[in-house]
């Protein structure tokens, strides 16, 4: 539903990453430390087995397979159901009600006076143009209160991972998805969805456990 959205945010972050790996590949050391340069060329050569730099340990999730586990995703997707059926329920009625009213002078018409007319004629547009402001209205709140309930699962993502990354030594955890474009290929051995859709899911039993 708005994995778009989480989405975006997750590109913004992976050109972020992309950047830092090409500046780091761009550092080169000083000249004035011969002796680092060659204990670090010993090192390349000593750790050959595990070349993947620690300090750029790199995670990763999918972000469909969270939102469609994560009990909190899950929560929030009917609540924000459930919300956008009842205006739509809400504008359904409305609308009943002006169109009944529309008939209802057309239908009186014939025997209406010209003022009655002309004043038939404002209330209706005045019906029309309330309808078209609530219709904004809740439009508005309904984007409103999607975008804070997004930015609450984001965060209780981003907190549960600041200590899964620490622990596990991840410099970064990315989201990914299929509509992305920016990885095209993804080593699995990289895959850590299970542990955090286990570990956010935990941590939400948890809380309300003690609510």
């Amino acid at each position: 539903m708005n994995s778009k959205v989480l989405l975006g945010f997750n590109i913004v972050l992976a050109l972020a990453v992309v950047v830092l790996f090409f500046l780091y590949s761009k550092v080169k050391p000083s000249s004035t430390d011969a002796t680092n340069n060659v204990a670090t060329e010993n090192a390349k050569g000593d750790d050959a087995s595990n070349s993947k730099d620690p300090k750029f340990k790199i995670a990763y999730f999918e972000l469909d397979t969270l939102q469609n586990n994560y009990t909190y995703a899950i929560k929030m997707r009917k609540s924000l159901s459930a919300k956008q059926n009842q205006i739509e329920s809400q504008l359904k009625d409305l609308k009943s009600s002006i169109m009944a009213k529309g008939q209802a002078y057309y239908k009186k018409g014939p025997t209406m006076t010209q003022q009655e007319q002309v004043d038939a004629s404002n209330e209706m547009n005045k019906l029309q143009q309330d309808y078209g402001m609530k219709e904004q209205q809740l439009g508005q709140q309904f984007q409103e209160e999607t975008r804070r309930k997004l930015v609450e699962m984001r965060t209780r993502i981003q907190n549960f991972l600041k200590g899964y990354a620490k622990s596990h030594g991840y410099a970064f955890v990315l989201a990914t998805s299929e509509d992305d474009n920016i990885f095209y290929y993804k080593d699995s051995l990289r895959n850590v969805t299970n542990d955090i859709v286990n570990g956010l899911n935990k941590l939400e039993t948890s809380d309300n456990s003690k609510n």
